[in-house]
């Protein structure tokens, strides 16, 4: 049996990261993706475009790498200024489709394993099915009823919140959840990013045992820089995040509307708005921003002393690593990534659930931890830099090692 396995995907999902810890153990056979910057343009010094250079990795090299043209004028589509939205959509599914064709008649060549990307991995399962190829899943989404049914009963106390529910429910509908049910039933092994991600599997296949729970790693180039002392003066909060339900935004405002702490501020970063949320934040401690360039949300990280995300369902949760890798303690909700880190309270604060009751009391804890100087910015990068992608990559080889020897 092949201990080498064909990756697919769109894009540079993940930093590359999946493959990136196969080929580090020659385990890697073939990514299948979109576009893939070939290694000779890679490593030329003239090259200063940051697509091209996102769009590499030295561990992979452009000989273990296949795209497909069609892949490439699909995502050229995709890009189109005047598309509808569920055209897009519709566009998207179909460069998944091919890329998962395409994967599948890879590993049936060569008689490799597949550890596919949840999206990309239905056609290409059902093309192995019956031999002894290997079929693990990356399901990074949460599988949708769980996350839905927490919603609904969060929705019936809130109905303000209907401009989000729409746009969730429309997302839902778009993101095809049948197409994940069928590919989580072909799958032979699960890796998810987070319990919750688990959770919301077994919810509905209570019968897949063999899931493992593989938490992403922290962004280096946000742990190299410089912390920013805390103000004296002023604890600051940030979220960022959309501004929608399933971030639990409506509760940070309730919450801190009641807190009304005066010496305090709260900074939202939102790409997407729910405009009855934004009817009701008419404060002066409250600012929003949208469309920050990446070094302007870095900066507002690293002057930021507490973030707070109270999600609802979280697939993980990225924003976690990067807020604590610039120093920031951490408020967040058990259905995220942030069980799988183990943060105690010296780093931050996981709620059980998520109300404005308990959001706001996890505000004035974490508001007395700042006037007690009890906020060690060190102390919480320190914790976060154990969560290395290196760390990621070793966890994915020893979950597929453990499945080789059973």
């Amino acid at each position: 049996m092949s201990e080498k396995y064909v990756v697919a995907f769109n894009r540079d999902r993940d930093f590359y990261q999946v493959p990136i810890a196969l080929s580090k153990v020659n385990k890697l056979e073939c990514l299948v993706t979109d576009f893939y910057t070939p290694d000779f343009i890679a490593r030329s010094n003239s090259v200063s475009n940051t697509f091209f250079k996102r769009r590499h990795s030295p561990w992979i090299p452009s000989r273990k790498v296949s795209g497909t043209i069609r892949a490439l004028l699909l995502q050229g589509l995709i890009a189109l200024p005047f598309l509808r939205e569920r055209q897009r959509y519709q566009l998207f599914k179909t460069l998944d489709r091919v890329l998962s064709v395409k994967a599948g008649r890879i590993a049936s060549k060569t008689g490799s394993n597949l550890l596919l990307y949840s999206g990309y991995a239905k056609e290409a399962f059902l093309k192995v099915e019956g031999t002894e190829t290997k079929r693990v899943l990356f399901v990074y989404h949460p599988h949708a009823q769980l996350p839905e049914e927490i919603l609904e009963e969060d929705f019936q106390q809130h109905k303000r919140m209907a401009w989000s529910r729409n746009l969730h429910h429309l997302e839902s509908k778009l993101s095809d959840n049948s197409r994940l049910s069928e590919e989580i039933r072909l799958a032979d092994q699960i890796i998810t990013a987070s319990s919750f991600t688990k959770r919301s599997v077994q919810h509905v296949f209570p019968e897949k045992s063999d899931i493992s729970v593989v938490p992403y790693g922290a962004r280096l180039d946000y742990l190299e820089k410089e912390l920013v002392p805390s103000s004296k003066d002023q604890c600051k909060f940030l979220f960022v995040g959309q501004g929608v339900q399933r971030k639990g935004l409506h509760h940070l405002i309730n919450a801190w509307t009641d807190a009304n702490i005066p010496n305090a501020s709260l900074t939202l970063v939102c790409s997407v708005l729910d405009p009855d949320v934004e009817e009701v934040i008419d404060r002066e401690d409250i600012q929003v921003k949208k469309n920050l360039r990446n070094s302007e949300l870095r900066n507002l990280f690293f002057e930021s002393d507490v973030f707070i995300m109270p999600s609802l369902v979280e697939g993980f949760g990225l924003v976690y690593l990067e807020a604590m890798a610039a120093g920031c303690y951490i408020i967040g909700s058990q259905n995220t990534g942030l069980p799988d880190l183990g943060i105690q309270e010296q780093e931050g604060i996981t709620l059980s659930t998520i109300n404005p009751q308990t959001v706001g009391e996890a505000i004035t804890e974490s508001l007395q931890r700042w006037q007690d100087g009890k906020i060690n910015k060190s102390h919480i990068r320190s914790f976060v830099a154990k969560f290395t992608w290196e760390l990621f990559q070793a966890k994915v080889n020893n979950v597929l090692s453990r499945s080789i020897e059973r």
